[in-house]
């Protein structure tokens, strides 16, 4: 009855706008407590002037009065209109008693589907545009109520709830109130309704620091229980991500419940399948929401978060950012939250533990296959863990982590660690399971692609696991040729292999006529006739297989049968040994003798590519469909990552198909000379240290090329890029060391196909990554940088050690693109390209070509390759 004789007054005086006198505290007081004893309170009502002042002082007695679950049932429908019509009010503070109120008589369905059917826009509107945080608390939880009703949340989806309550998500804490309350009337009231202040003429509350932060907290978690009604699906969910954003979810986890935790975790472990949805992941700041979630230390949402952290790490260079954003110690929580949840023995607790596990392995072995993040797992423990889980009886969790282990084997610091910490005798146990037995075989493969750990991984391994890979399917046997392979270009190992037992899977493998299989068998064996001759030869089936391989339209294969022919001849007659590296591409042997005919040999031209090149693909005609297009889109972006940048400077490959000109079409112009390739990004892994790897890389090719009897007669060298400068410093080295004297003495002239003489411009790029797949080394940038002190040396003092070799210069003209945006660049410049010797024969010709597309010739009448038969042709008479 009180209620509805006060509540025609309250929209009065919304229209009345009287300023409260101080003489009524005391009825203002009464008012505002009338809650707890609406009927002894009321006739201080009487006395109070109807003003917008005495609606929200009544409107807070009704607020208190309908906390009441009792009395919300028995009459709150009824008033609901009422109070809509007063959150529309100007007036805030009018607002939020109505407000309040609606809170409260919200909580029932029936009262939250009338105030979403009369006044939902009204309140969708107050949550976006409020400022105060009183306010915002009381609609945060209205809006809560409605999200609890299932027919209510297509409705709030139309009117775009999500924005409403992204609005309050990013509210922050107001702590900066001022409090105006009349020093005298505390002073004589001091117990006077604690939490009223006075300020203008307006009732509020007063909130103490302890108030601010409680009615702070309840209003997130407010919207996180919203947006947890609102999300029963994927679909959902996902727009939920996209229109709240990251930073308004990430205000939301301090206390929120686990209810909400969970459904952002499995919202971004369903999201991160995708790949726009895992870069928007990324690049959004949802990496720091699932580092956040990850402190929650719960099982449920850590198992929703590795699954989100593999899906992301699938994503190529996304796995840096990962890293970056510590998602690494993010899964380091999550494996503690396991451990604590499943502490005990028992069969069930292991079972649903080496699930989640799985889940983090598996997120491992897809941050691993990034090499920029291989370092890390040794730094933050990872690689013991990883070492012991690949030993679990959980066949899931043991291949996920022998996988990581794989990967992280390319690291060369990484693998000396994982051979110091016995992981081979783990992962060897499990032989028996072929889909085990496989990617044991890839860790081996990989660990053995650094050659000092290669005799050590031998004797770990051992001659009953190699035999037991011989019988794995394909892959399996490609992993074992691979090992064979790297363990054949190891002096000491290839004695090993030399052994009955070794040749006995080697023959077993080379039946297999799988591509990859053939190439690292056909290595191995070439190999083995350069350092065990007299082991090999006693098996007259190598014969026939080498025969075999000698037709294969496969430029490695084919060569590595040469290989191995050239030196099974020079067994029986002093000749030269083809190593690895060292491909003859004219004369080949006949077939089924293999014979090489030398004799009438007269000089040798010798083909050096440069890093990330190919000895064959460098060397390739230039096709109509190998040229840039016309009318694409030049950018000056710098690639961001590695494929692309290897992409953009070292896309030369091996293709059966094409022709290789070196072998192709130089032989029938001179049909007297030997043509050799040089492939030596082998050898690059191998470059320790600071200092350029010039002088090292020099060495190693020198002693190759002397085995293959390299300068018993006139050079000529044809180089392509960092090549040219391979080129020069064995010249240099060579100077200065007699058992290579004679490599400087017989050579006559230089090939360079834009050669950086003095540096790249490229390496003034901020971005690293791309000089260093270019160079593909550990020396410092600023060696490659233009007026490198270094480079300008060996180009100054070159007439000096070599005034008798004569040298022809290409330059580029042309911007090498890459990407399907087509980014683009001019990699040498001619001022750089032209080597300007002070004397001698030196000649410079600039092109219209690329980088990539200088050293291809698209037909023998194309006028480079013509300067090339003209250069060579003039030395070689010269030399006769």
């Amino acid at each position: 009855r009180c209620l509805r004789t006060v509540l025609p007054h309250c929209s009065k005086g919304l229209r009345n706008n009287h300023s409260l006198t101080r003489s009524f505290p005391l009825q203002i007081r009464g008012i505002a407590t009338i809650g707890n004893d609406a009927q002894s309170k009321l006739p201080w009502m009487k006395r109070i002037p109807w003003g917008w002042t005495a609606t929200l002082a009544t409107t807070g007695a009704i607020c208190y009065y309908f906390s009441d679950e009792i009395r919300r049932r028995r009459h709150g429908l009824e008033f609901i209109p009422e109070f809509l019509a007063m959150s529309r009010s100007s007036r805030t503070t009018i607002q939020l008693q109505a407000v309040r109120a609606l809170a409260f008589l919200s909580q029932s369905e029936e009262g939250a589907i009338l105030v979403a059917e009369r006044g939902l826009p009204e309140l969708l509107s107050i949550a976006s545009t409020t400022t105060d945080s009183d306010l915002q608390y009381y609609v945060a939880q209205v809006l809560s109520n409605l999200c609890r009703v299932d027919h209510l949340r297509p409705m709030l989806l139309k009117n775009g709830v999500f924005k409403s309550l992204k609005r309050l998500a990013l509210a922050p804490k107001d702590d900066d109130f001022v409090c105006r309350y009349p020093e005298q009337i505390y002073a004589e009231n001091p117990m006077y309704y604690p939490g009223v202040y006075i300020e203008e003429g307006v009732i509020a509350e007063l909130p103490s620091t302890h108030h601010i932060n409680k009615m702070y907290t309840e209003m997130k978690r407010s919207v996180s229980r919203s947006l947890v009604d609102l999300c029963q699906d994927p679909e959902t969910s996902t727009a939920m991500i996209h229109e709240v954003g990251f930073h308004a979810l990430s205000n939301l986890l301090h206390k929120s419940s686990w209810e909400y935790h969970y459904l952002i975790a499995s919202t971004l472990a369903s999201m991160s399948i995708d790949e726009a949805h895992a870069n928007m992941i990324c690049k959004e700041g949802g990496l720091d929401v699932m580092w956040q979630l990850s402190e929650g230390r719960d099982f449920d949402v850590g198992f929703e978060l590795a699954k989100a952290f593999a899906n992301i790490s699938m994503k190529g260079d996304l796995s840096t950012l990962v890293v970056k954003e510590k998602g690494l110690e993010a899964l380091s929580l999550i494996m503690y939250a396991f451990n604590e949840k499943f502490r005990g023995n028992s069969v069930q607790r292991l079972q649903v533990l080496d699930q989640g596990r799985s889940e983090i392995a598996r997120a491992l072995a897809n941050i691993s296959s990034n090499g920029q993040t291989q370092i890390k797992f040794l730094e933050k423990n990872w690689l013991r863990i990883l070492i012991d889980w690949s030993q679990s009886q959980s066949q899931h969790l043991r291949l996920a982590s022998i996988v990581a282990l794989g990967n992280l084997a390319l690291n060369g610091i990484v693998a000396k660690a994982m051979v110091e910490f016995h992981v081979l005798s783990g992962i060897l146990k499990f032989q028996d399971e072929s889909v085990t037995r496989q990617q044991a075989s890839r860790v081996i493969a990989n660990l053995t692609r650094h050659p000092n750990l290669i005799l050590g991984i031998f004797h770990q391994v051992g001659w009953e696991n190699l035999g037991k890979m011989t019988s794995g399917d394909t892959l399996t046997q490609k992993y074992l040729a691979q090992i064979l392979a790297n363990f054949s270009a190891d002096e000491k190992v290839s004695s090993l292999l030399s052994e009955e037992r070794g040749w006995t899977i080697l023959l077993d493998l080379a039946q297999n006529e799988n591509l990859p299989v053939e190439r690292h068998t056909s290595r191995a064996i070439a190999n083995l006739a350069v350092t065990a001759t007299k082991g090999i030869i006693s098996y007259k089936k190598i014969s026939s297989v080498l025969d075999r391989w000698l037709n294969s339209t496969d430029d490695f294969v084919r060569s590595d049968a040469i290989r191995a022919k050239a030196s099974l001849l020079s067994r029986k007659i002093r000749g030269p040994k083809y190593s690895e590296g060292i491909y003859l591409l004219y004369p080949q042997p006949t077939v089924p003798m293999g014979e090489i005919q030398l004799e009438n040999v007269e000089f040798d031209i010798i083909f050096i590519h440069g890093v990330t090149g190919h000895p064959f693909g460098t060397w390739r005609q230039l096709t109509p469909q190998d040229q840039e297009p016309l009318g694409y889109h030049r950018t000056t972006t710098v690639p961001k990552t590695q494929e692309e940048a290897a992409l953009l400077l070292g896309e030369d490959t091996e293709d059966g198909d094409s022709v290789c000109w070196p072998r192709d079409w130089l032989p029938t112009e001179f049909p007297n000379s030997r043509v050799i390739s040089v492939g030596y990004d082998i050898f690059l892994s191998k470059w320790m240290g600071d200092a350029l790897p010039l002088e090292d890389q020099s060495l190693a090719i020198l002693k190759k090329l002397k085995l293959a009897a390299v300068g018993s007669r006139p050079i000529i060298w044809v180089t392509h890029s960092f090549g040219g400068l391979v080129v020069k410093d064995m010249l240099r080295f060579s100077s200065q060391n007699d058992a290579y004297s004679e490599i400087l003495a017989k050579s006559r002239g230089i090939i360079f196909f834009s050669t950086p003489h003095r540096g790249a411009s490229i390496a003034s790029y901020s971005d690293v990554l791309l000089l260093d797949v270019f160079f593909r080394s550990t020396a410092a940038i600023s060696e490659l940088k233009p007026g490198s002190e270094r480079l300008e040396n060996l180009t100054k003092k070159f007439t000096s050690y070599a005034p008798h070799v004569a040298t022809l210069s290409f330059g580029e003209n042309d911007q090498t693109c890459v990407g399907s945006n087509y980014t683009c660049f001019k990699l040498v410049s001619d001022d750089s390209a032209n080597p300007q010797f002070e004397s001698g024969d030196h000649e410079f010709i600039p092109t219209n070509w690329n980088h990539r597309e200088v050293c291809k010739p698209t037909d023998p009448n194309s006028p480079v390759y013509l300067a090339v038969l003209n250069f060579i042709s003039r030395l070689t008479r010269s030399t006769e």
